[in-house]
């Protein structure tokens, strides 16, 4: 039943009067792009950060703060840290896209074609 009514709602809002198209682009990704494809660092680079800046955060109570506030927080700030801190963002996003070398691509290729 909700995904019903979400299609309900979403297909109303035009006529509702609720709909507002997107006056600006819209880019999607995190804040600092992780800059890489492989999955176990996708996974744990973030991990990675919040271990580093409770090593050297100072105080007891701060270290644990890194762990259990908000993902933006810093010594001194609020507990989901401060928005305007968030970089602002330059168009066009330049996407990751590193070159593959031609032999990556063949090897990929032939074994496309054995699955088949």
């Amino acid at each position: 039943m909700p995904i019903l009514l979400e299609c309900f709602f979403s297909l109303n809002f035009p006529f509702s009067g609720t709909f507002a198209p997107e006056d600006e682009p819209v880019a999607y990704g995190l804040v600092h792009p992780v800059g890489s494809f492989n999955t176990l660092y996708v996974q744990y680079f973030h991990y990675v950060h919040i271990l580093k800046t409770a090593w050297n955060i100072e105080g007891l109570k701060n270290k644990f703060k890194v762990f259990f506030y908000g993902p933006g927080w810093f010594e001194g700030g609020g507990r989901l840290g401060d928005s305007s801190l968030v970089p602002q963002i330059k168009f066009p996003v330049k996407k990751y896209d590193p070159a593959v070398p031609m032999w990556i691509n063949v090897y990929c290729l032939v074994h496309f074609m054995i699955v088949l």
